[in-house]
């Protein structure tokens, strides 16, 4: 094997560009001093290059595409497009953990951030703080035998659990934590965007022996990369008072990850409560974005207004909603013709 054949298998290993560099180098000095043992050498070199390569595989943690789809995301190729990586530069620290922004992705309404969380101590091995060390370690996405525990594991693995949070200051949030071989944490943060974009993101880190627990403050301004196009819809359909309501008005919001349908109505029949959901022509429900939910909201002049998401797996006038009291009405278009 010469030079150019190891660069060119070099080439088609997914590893660091730093590691290929060092490998790569060695290689040309091999060939400087050209012996009976260059193939050998070249050979230990690649294995080098795949023996980390298989221990990154192991820890890599899904970014906010595979996480996403993961739980139904449909549209994986517009969250590539949307998804900024890398923005924080750097991290902000309490006495035990760096927190650092990985990934963000938003289209002005729904807002999505996975958050690293680092140890700051190599003895230490960070877990969401809501974790019971009862719990199957396949919960935080960790490998091990079927039934071991967080507390089994740590122990087998001689390390000290700290149990951290974070959270964005935003409404609507949820989030869901997974763990690192190596003993970070990575939060999967689904919101609302705010109006400002500007996130007060606030971090806490403790051991099992603390009562008050470390904390970290600071703010990070989300960029929305989406584009949005509005349309009101010009009539509704004069059949969607047999359900119970007048329909006032119906606003599209549509981005590159799906639509925000708002309806504002009034109750023919006050003591009946209503429900409203998306769907296509046929009445089947369309995927929801994880992060995007809204009650309904009584306004001073007596109406009533809520805002519904749907994925974009359907084109605006495929776009339909049920309305529900005691029996489903519907569907009616959102766009009526």
């Amino acid at each position: 094997m010469i030079y150019a054949d190891y660069q060119n298998i070099n080439e088609q290993i997914h590893a660091p560009t730093h590691l290929k560099e060092e490998v790569l180098q060695k290689a040309r000095a091999m060939q400087r001093k050209p012996s009976r043992t260059l193939p050998k050498l070249l050979a230990a070199a690649a294995l080098a290059a795949v023996i980390p390569l298989s221990v990154l595989a192991v820890a890599q943690m899904p970014g906010l595409r595979e996480y996403l789809a993961r739980f139904g995301m449909e549209n994986t190729e517009a969250v590539e497009q949307l998804v900024e990586k890398n923005p924080q530069a750097t991290p902000h620290s309490n006495d035990f953990a760096d927190y650092i922004i990985e990934e963000t992705l938003c289209d002005g309404n729904a807002l999505y951030v996975r958050v690293k969380i680092s140890p700051r101590d190599s003895s230490h091995f960070l877990v969401p703080d809501y974790t019971m060390l009862s719990d199957s370690i396949q919960s935080l996405e960790l490998e091990g035998p079927a039934g071991q525990t967080v507390g089994e594991y740590l122990k087998s693995i001689k390390k000290e659990p700290v149990f951290a949070s974070v959270w964005l200051g935003t409404n609507g949030e949820g989030s869901q934590g997974w763990c690192d071989p190596q003993g970070n944490l990575y939060y999967y943060i689904t919101a609302q965007m705010p109006a400002d974009g500007l996130l007060h993101v606030s971090g806490t880190a403790k051991t099992m022996q603390m009562r008050e627990a470390s904390r970290v403050t600071f703010e990070y301004e989300v960029e929305n990369k989406a584009s949005a196009q509005e349309t009101t819809a010009s009539r509704c359909d004069p059949r969607i008072t047999e359900s119970g309501i007048e329909m006032d008005n119906i606003q599209v919001e549509e981005t590159e990850l799906g639509y925000y349908v708002t309806f504002t109505w009034h109750k023919l029949y006050e003591n009946r409560s209503v429900s409203l959901s998306l769907t296509d022509a046929s009445g089947e429900y369309l995927p929801g974005l994880p992060a995007f939910s809204s009650g309904q909201t009584l306004n001073a002049d007596g109406s009533y207004t809520q805002t519904l998401a749907a994925q974009k797996t359907v084109g605006t006038e495929d776009l339909y909603f049920v309305i529900q009291w005691g029996q489903p009405f519907g569907p009616y278009p959102v766009l009526a013709k």
